[in-house]
């Protein structure tokens, strides 16, 4: 949970060798986050273990979770070129989806910068 003021920097309690550590993550240059909605045969067909592979290629954090309708939603932060090249990936996912459409929308940075590696959910 975030600790602090709204303009405070994001802050969090971990769990360290030492105990409960505070850990700040501040904003990195350049930096960008998405949402993606990607439509048609999706689930299933391990798109979202192949997308957190290449997501951690890419050295990306975010998350990937199946929806109720079928989609899959795809959170990704970390630099604009990175997120491009996951995007591109997404029109395609692996040799077994079928992805019919791919939405995109932009989030605010600081309402995920907490996250510190890329899940499926």
């Amino acid at each position: 949970m975030p600790l602090g003021g709204r303009d405070a920097l994001p802050t969090f309690l971990r769990l360290g060798i030492r105990g409960v550590e505070r850990v700040e993550f501040p904003p990195m240059s350049g930096e960008v986050c998405r949402r993606y909605i990607v439509s048609g045969r999706v689930q299933g067909v391990f798109f979202r273990a192949s997308t957190a592979s290449v997501a951690h290629r890419l050295g990306l954090r975010g998350r990937a979770r199946n929806l109720p309708n079928g989609n899959v939603m795809v959170l990704a932060l970390g630099p604009e070129s990175k997120v491009d090249e996951l995007a591109e990936w997404l029109r395609d996912g692996p040799p077994s989806a079928e992805v019919t459409e791919v939405q995109q929308a932009d989030e605010p940075l600081d309402q995920w910068q907490h996250l510190p590696d890329f899940r499926t959910h």
